[in-house]
């Protein structure tokens, strides 16, 4: 015979009638044995097992475990049953005197069980709780039964309790009870019943006694300024005597569409447009909804589960409709969207209709602007006609005229387009070096590198590149020798596209010097048409259209001439359309 004591674990051999004892272990607080005869001791803090002579504490890997071990019994050939004041009731798995896991069971259970003072097991897996609130009783399939003073227990707070058969038998602070438990149980044939509502409007609290006026159509209707409301609960068992509790299943549904709010309409898309549904335990005969009940329609199923966990047959159904205030509607969110939204509407109706005339000013301004700069180099070209006359050479004239009826053509064929084809833009600009050349006052050559690396039909910008070779004409003659003009294109990627004019003339430093020793001269609009021509560009079509103009002497080694680089990518095709 086990037994334990503050100062030692001892046994006795009852047989020898001879007593010993293990001195090493002090606290101990209890004893239990598994269904293998293996010895588990309990203590002030932890469990031990007699396989390893009691040395191992489990409390140091299982933090459930360390604590004060108030009672241990054998579950299964695998579990035990262990109490400890802070976690309460463990199922512990065990293998050989070690522990394996430990699952704390008021996690699992619907309604905790606290402060419990021993337990017993019945051989049919039953396990008994004695607690100062009664005596719980867990089933094997996890249902909880509670028997208290109503039904017979001399008191509520119980130290000790054990089964015979079907006789329970309590030691509670008032003395031994004895409960016959078949006499308990009763039947699942009784009713459920929503017995009275009760809610507080403008600080005054109405009551409504339903069983009084009970209708085929179980629904209520709430006020919008309703609050705390609650509902209370009966099960008419006998044999409970007052000692209920109840499960209910509460299912949020969509309100009459005169009543949604945009919370209603929020829960429904999140629950996947369906109604959600919860299921909750209740130790009391009293539902209560909170301070504030959300507005919505609610589906109640309650059903009633007497003491000794009896479920009732017959539950009981109710809805309630929680009516919304007036300015929680979602009509009333709609018609502020819907201001707002129409108000956007106009407002960007008209800045699109201020951007447009914007775009169509621009438009005006670009046309202007290429009609400027077609003068400019038409009035040069007329002038130029007059040398092949004084002295007449048939040939050159007509050659001259040809290249520029065709100019003209195409000057006017896109006097309406902002960009064109590169391949068409390559054509204007050889015609206009062509007729450069044969007009030129000294000995003028040009040439073109990178042409096949631009596809023929990239969008070019109209007479973009005019203006620059024409300076280059004009003012890029070369000190000695011929003067070379090369126009060269190179792709930066699918979208960008850089061109360079080079003369190898005095270069624009040494010519401007020329000009503002000539102040009489006349100065050319033609590069201010063009910057302005390039700003409405950019505007407009979002090219990022650049031009930079570089002396040449600058360079290393220092060369002559001056250097123009042109670079834009592709325009925005949206708004080309």
């Amino acid at each position: 015979l086990w037994y334990v004591s503050f100062s030692h674990l001892g046994y006795i051999i009852l047989s020898e009638r001879k007593q010993s004892y293990i001195q090493k272990i002090i606290r101990l607080t209890t004893i239990g044995e598994d269904f293998k005869g293996i010895l588990w001791a309990g203590h002030m803090n932890g469990l031990f097992s007699s396989v390893d002579n009691f040395k191992l504490n489990w409390g140091d890997r299982f933090p459930e475990l360390k604590s004060r071990i108030v009672s241990i019994q054998a579950a299964d050939s695998n579990h035990l049953w262990v109490v400890t004041p802070t976690s309460g009731l463990l199922w512990v798995q065990i293998n050989k005197g070690t522990v394996q896991d430990v699952v704390v069971m008021n996690q699992k259970l619907k309604k905790p069980i606290e402060n419990i003072q021993s337990v017993f097991r019945e051989p049919n897996g039953r396990l008994w709780m004695a607690t100062n609130h009664g005596i719980y009783g867990l089933n094997t399939d996890w249902s909880v039964m509670h028997i208290d003073h109503t039904y017979g227990l001399a008191a509520d707070d119980v130290n000790a309790v054990a089964v015979q058969g079907d006789t329970l038998w309590a030691g509670t602070v008032a003395g031994l009870s004895r409960i016959v438990l078949s006499s308990l149980r009763g039947t699942s044939e009784y009713p459920t019943l929503i017995a009275g509502l009760r809610y507080t409007q403008n600080e005054i609290v109405y009551n409504f006694h339903l069983l009084d006026s009970l209708t085929s159509r179980r629904f209520t209707s709430l006020p919008a300024n309703a609050n705390l409301v609650e509902f209370d609960l009966a099960g008419l068992d006998f044999t409970s005597r007052g000692n209920m509790n109840f499960e209910y299943v509460i299912r949020s549904e969509l309100p009459p569409w005169y009543y949604w709010t945009p919370q209603n309409i929020a829960e429904w898309i999140k629950n996947g447009f369906a109604v959600k549904e919860d299921t909750i335990f209740l130790e009391k005969g009293t539902l209560s909804f909170g301070v504030e009940m959300p507005p919505g329609q609610y589906y109640l199923k309650i059903y009633a589960i007497s003491g000794m966990g009896v479920r009732s047959n017959y539950p009981t159904d109710w809805t309630i409709l929680m009516a919304p205030h007036w300015y929680e509607t979602v009509w009333l969110a709609l018609s502020i969207v819907g201001m707002i939204g129409y108000g956007l509407y106009k407002y960007r109706k008209n800045q699109v209709f201020v951007e447009e005339a914007d775009t169509q000013i621009l438009k005006l301004k670009l046309l202007t602007l290429q009609s400027q700069i077609d003068p400019h180099y038409i009035g040069n070209t007329v002038n130029a006609i007059q040398k092949f006359f004084y002295p007449f050479d048939l040939i050159k004239a007509s050659l001259y005229v040809s290249s520029f009826t065709r100019m003209l053509r195409q000057s006017m064929r896109f006097a309406k387009s902002s960009f064109i084809p590169f391949k068409d833009e390559l054509n204007f600009i050889n015609d206009y070096l062509a007729i450069s050349k044969l007009s030129a006052r000294h000995e003028l050559n040009y040439e073109f590198e990178g042409v096949d690396l631009i596809p023929e039909d990239y969008p070019f910008p109209v007479m973009i590149l005019q203006p620059f070779i024409e300076n280059a004409v004009l003012h890029g003659e070369a000190e000695s020798g011929p003067s070379l003009i090369t126009v060269k294109f190179e792709p930066y990627s699918y979208e960008t596209i850089k061109c360079t004019i080079i003369d190898n003339g005095l270069g624009i430093r040494k010519k401007s010097l020329e000009k503002r020793q000539q102040p009489n001269k006349n100065n050319s609009r033609g590069l201010g048409i063009i910057s302005e021509k390039i700003k409405v560009i950019n505007t407009l079509y979002g090219a990022d259209l650049a031009c930079s103009i570089t002396d040449q002497s600058d360079d290393i080694p220092p060369t002559h001439g001056t250097r123009i680089e042109i670079t834009f990518r592709r325009p925005n095709m949206e708004r080309m359309n």
